[in-house]
C-alpha cells in the first residue's frame, strides 16, 4: 500500500507542477485583456454623446489601476453640466496622476483641469511637473504660457509661448494674435515677446495684414531671409498676396510675387505692364495674378501671331465667329501702380471686325470694379492703329486692370466675325 501511495503523491505533485502555472498564466492574461481592453476603449471613447460618462465610469470598476480610465472619466465630468461634476473630474485627474506619476500627459490634464476651476496654486504645480517631465514639447510650454499670461506672468507666459511657436508651426499664428491683443498692437513689443527674428515675423506677417496693417504686414515679410522665400516661405508669400489683393494692396503684392518669381522676365514691376508685346508668349491657364490673363472657353480663339504683329516677333491675335453674347474671352491684365499718379494708357491694333458691337479697352479699379478711363472704340482697319487715354489714379487706389471690353450686345445674341489684332499694350507714368 505504501507504494501505491507514494505513486498517487508522485502524479498529483507531477499535475501540481503544470497546473498552478497554467492558473498564473490566465490570471494574469485575464488582468493584462481586460487591462488593455479598458485603455482601448478609454482612449477612444466618442465624447459627443452623453453615455460617454456611464461608459468610462463603467471602465474605472473594471480597470480601476487603468490611469487611462480615469483620465476619460475626468474629461466626460468636465464636458457635463450636472451639479458636482466639475470636482468629481478633479478627483479622477487626481487619480490618473497617482497611477501615472511620470506621464507629462496625465499632469497637463490634471494642471488645466485646475486652472479651469480656479485653482491656480495647484495648477501651476501641476503645470511646473509636466513641464519638469517634457521640458521641450510645444502642447506644454503652449498650455503653461497662456496659463501664466492670464495669471499675469506675461514675460514667462510668451516665453513659453514663443517656445511652443517656434516648434510646432500650429501655434505661431494664434501666439501672434494673442500677442497683439495683450500688447495693445504694439508690433515692435510683439515681435520682441516673440522672440525677434524670422519665426516672430513668419508668424506675425499674416495676422498684421488680416489686422489690415498691410504696411506692417508687408515689413514683416521684407525682414525674412530671401533666399528662403521661395522655399520655406513660398505658401506664407501666396497667403500674403491673397490677403494684400483683397485690402487693395497691389504694390505690396506685386513686391511679394516678384520675391516669389524665379523668372526675372514675369517679375512685376510697379508701373508697368507685363509683357507688354506679348514677346515672352501668353498662358491659357494658371496665369499669375498679375501676367495677362485669357478667360476661358472656345470664343474667340486666341493665338499669337508672328504675321500680324506691330513690333517685336509676336503679336496677339483673335479670331471671332459666334453668334452668342456669352461667347467672349477676356483679356486683362492686373497692374500695380503708383497712387494719386497721372498715366498714359497706350495700344495698338488692326480690325476686320464685322459686329454692331463695340470694342474697346477700360482701365478699372480692380478692388472696387469702378470705371477710371475708356478708350475709344477700335474702327475696322488694315493698319496698325493707336489707342489712347489718359487718367489719374485716386490716393487712395495702386492697383488698376486693363481689359478688352464688348459693348452693344442687348440679349443673348450678339454676332461677332472677323480677326482683332493687339500688340504693344503699356502704360505710362506722365
Amino acid at each position: 500500500m505504501s507504494l501505491k501511495l507514494v505513486k498517487i503523491e508522485n502524479i498529483f505533485l507531477a499535475h501540481a507542477a503544470w497546473i498552478v502555472p497554467a492558473s498564473l498564466c490566465l490570471i494574469a492574461g485575464w488582468f493584462f485583456i481586460k487591462w488593455n481592453f479598458a485603455t482601448a476603449i478609454a482612449t477612444h471613447i466618442d465624447t459627443r454623446f452623453a453615455e460617454s460618462k456611464l461608459i468610462a465610469a463603467w471602465l474605472t470598476e473594471i480597470s480601476p489601476r487603468d490611469p487611462d480610465t480615469h483620465l476619460a472619466l475626468a474629461i466626460m465630468l468636465e464636458k457635463s453640466f450636472e451639479p458636482g461634476d466639475n470636482e468629481r473630474a478633479l478627483v479622477e485627474y487626481e487619480r490618473a496622476v497617482e497611477l501615472s506619476p511620470n506621464n507629462y500627459l496625465m499632469w497637463l490634464a490634471l494642471a488645466r483641469g485646475l486652472s479651469r476651476t480656479g485653482n491656480v496654486e495647484k495648477a501651476d504645480r501641476a503645470f511646473t511637473r509636466a513641464i519638469e517631465l517634457a521640458p521641450n514639447y510645444s502642447n506644454v510650454q503652449w498650455a503653461y504660457g497662456n496659463f501664466l499670461v492670464r495669471q499675469n506672468r506675461v514675460e514667462e507666459g510668451f516665453a513659453l509661448i514663443a517656445k511652443a511657436a517656434a516648434s510646432n508651426p500650429q501655434y505661431p499664428g494664434p501666439a501672434a494674435v494673442l500677442a497683439m491683443q495683450i500688447f495693445d498692437n504694439d508690433v515692435g513689443r510683439v515681435r520682441n515677446v516673440l522672440g525677434g527674428g524670422e519665426d516672430a515675423d513668419s508668424a506675425l506677417a499674416p495676422v498684421l495684414a488680416s489686422l489690415k496693417r498691410f504696411d506692417d504686414a508687408y515689413n514683416a515679410w521684407y525682414r525674412l531671409p530671401s533666399d528662403q522665400k521661395i522655399t520655406k516661405y513660398k505658401k506664407l508669400g501666396d497667403q500674403l498676396i491673397e490677403q494684400m489683393v483683397v485690402g487693395g494692396q497691389f504694390r505690396h503684392a506685386a513686391r511679394i510675387t516678384a520675391d516669389l518669381d524665379e523668372d526675372e522676365i514675369s517679375k512685376p514691376v510697379i508701373g508697368q505692364v507685363a509683357n507688354v508685346g506679348f514677346e515672352n508668349g501668353v498662358k491659357l491657364k494658371q496665369a499669375g495674378r498679375f501676367e495677362w490673363q485669357i478667360g476661358e472657353g472656345i470664343e474667340p480663339q486666341i493665338a499669337l501671331s508672328e504675321t500680324h504683329k506691330h513690333t517685336g516677333k509676336y503679336g496677339l491675335w483673335a479670331v471671332f465667329n459666334t453668334f452668342e453674347t456669352a461667347g467672349f474671352r477676356q483679356i486683362t491684365q492686373t497692374i500695380a501702380v503708383e497712387p494719386g499718379a497721372r498715366y498714359r494708357f497706350e495700344a495698338y491694333y488692326v480690325s476686320a471686325l464685322k459686329t454692331a458691337s463695340k470694342l474697346r479697352f477700360e482701365i478699372i479699379n480692380p478692388a472696387t470694379g469702378v470705371v477710371l478711363a475708356t478708350t475709344d472704340e477700335m474702327s475696322p482697319t488694315s493698319e496698325w492703329k493707336r489707342l489712347i487715354v489718359e487718367f489719374t489714379l485716386p490716393p487712395d487706389v495702386d492697383g488698376i486692370k486693363i481689359q478688352l471690353l464688348r459693348e452693344g450686345c442687348n440679349g443673348p445674341a450678339c454676332p461677332v466675325s472677323g480677326t482683332l489684332g493687339l500688340d504693344d499694350i503699356s502704360i505710362t507714368r506722365l
